[in-house]
């Protein structure tokens, strides 16, 4: 298989490019025991502009003469819900690996996926949740996994077998066109908003969900202040978590807004399902939390402001944040919350102090300053 050199142009070169992306290097097949698997590796779009989401589809079919169950899930339990028991690696044009990031994961359920003979599974891949690609130009990209199968009785697990998959395919990436990027956030938005009350995001809004997060456009901020009115715990927690990534005021506001949501807004039924009243301190310490990790003096001071709250999560947040960030302040600030309430922030601040290193460090890579 030989791959396009970025430097072509013309269309019939641009052609090739998308056939030989897209057909990537076939359908292998794997063999185990009496498991017999057809795998192969495709893009949405084989020709992909920086910035926008890279989704790879790696197909499992199952060529076997009875049916069969691979193993799905335990992996997704981290920052990007990415199925983390896939492995991607990228080269760029020059054969340089593109590092691909280490995610902290802690599992999740799992299941058994049944495929009949014939039948075909389709595990899906964000590139971005693996490896960042930032220059244009033609990249090989691997994915491999150890897949594991079983066949029914499931419960009884009599045949076990466990192939290993590794297949490639190109991508082209191309400069950022903005014009298109901004349709394409519209239509990622409108797809979510379109589905407005649904806790369990289908397929389409799922993926809008992560396109939007994987990106980071000034554009999306104004969809993102409209999913955070939708009448849904999961869409509003979604569109808090990514309006942090933004330093703009308006993304700051709604931060802020959450964190000291009024009962009459919570009354507002187009905006707040009653059902989800209860969970409504679940969003008011994640919108916390983010403000926590700004970098802005003003986000800062707010958390400050609250750490006399009545809400411990709050002044564990407080305390935290004044740790992280160890100065003359900071221990001011931490020297009066001593005796709080909660064992928990006593304890951090004991640690605090005992700690000769922290306490004697007085300056800080980004230091907190009184207002």
């Amino acid at each position: 298989m030989k791959f396009i050199r970025s430097d072509l142009i013309g269309f019939s070169l641009l052609l090739t490019t998308l056939l030989v992306s897209h057909l990537a290097y076939g359908e292998t097949t794997h063999q185990s025991g009496t498991a017999k698997l057809i795998v192969s590796l495709v893009t949405d779009k084989p020709v992909v502009m920086l910035g926008e989401p890279v989704w790879l589809s790696l197909k499992v079919k199952n060529v076997s003469k009875k049916e069969m169950g691979i193993l799905v899930g335990g992996d997704y339990q981290n920052k990007y819900a990415r199925p983390d028991s896939f492995a991607l690696s990228v080269l760029d044009n020059h054969g340089v690996v593109i590092p691909s990031e280490e995610v902290f994961n802690m599992g999740g359920m799992t299941r058994i996926q049944e495929l009949q003979a014939g039948q075909e599974y389709v595990f899906r891949l964000l590139l971005s949740d693996w490896v960042k690609i930032e220059k244009a130009g033609v990249y090989k990209i691997k994915a491999s996994k150890r897949l594991a199968i079983r066949f029914p009785p499931y419960q009884k697990q009599l045949e076990v077998n466990d192939i290993d998959i590794s297949e490639k395919l190109s991508v082209t990436m191309t400069a950022t066109d903005m014009p298109r990027m901004g349709v394409d956030i519209a239509a990622w938005a409108n797809t979510i908003l379109a589905d407005s009350e649904n806790d369990y995001a289908l397929k389409p809004v799922e993926e809008s969900q992560k396109a939007l997060a994987a990106i980071s456009d000034n554009r999306a901020i104004p969809y993102l202040l409209k999913i955070l009115k939708l009448p849904s715990y999961s869409k509003k927690f979604f569109a808090l978590s990514n309006l942090a990534k933004y330093d703009s005021d308006e993304a700051v506001a709604a931060l802020k807004g959450m964190v000291d949501v009024g009962n009459d807004e919570l009354q507002d039924r187009a905006v707040w399902r009653a059902s989800d009243i209860s969970l409504v301190p679940a969003l008011q310490v994640q919108a916390f939390h983010l403000l926590s990790e700004s970098p802005r003096p003003a986000n800062r001071q707010f958390v400050l402001e609250h750490r006399h709250s009545q809400i411990d999560e709050f002044r564990l947040t407080a305390v935290n944040m004044l740790i992280k960030h160890p100065s003359e302040v900071s221990s001011r600030y931490l020297a009066e919350m001593r005796d709080d309430s909660s064992p928990l922030i006593r304890e951090q601040i004991k640690r605090y102090f005992s700690d000769e290193v922290t306490r004697q460090n007085a300056a800080s890579t980004v230091p907190l300053t009184e207002k």
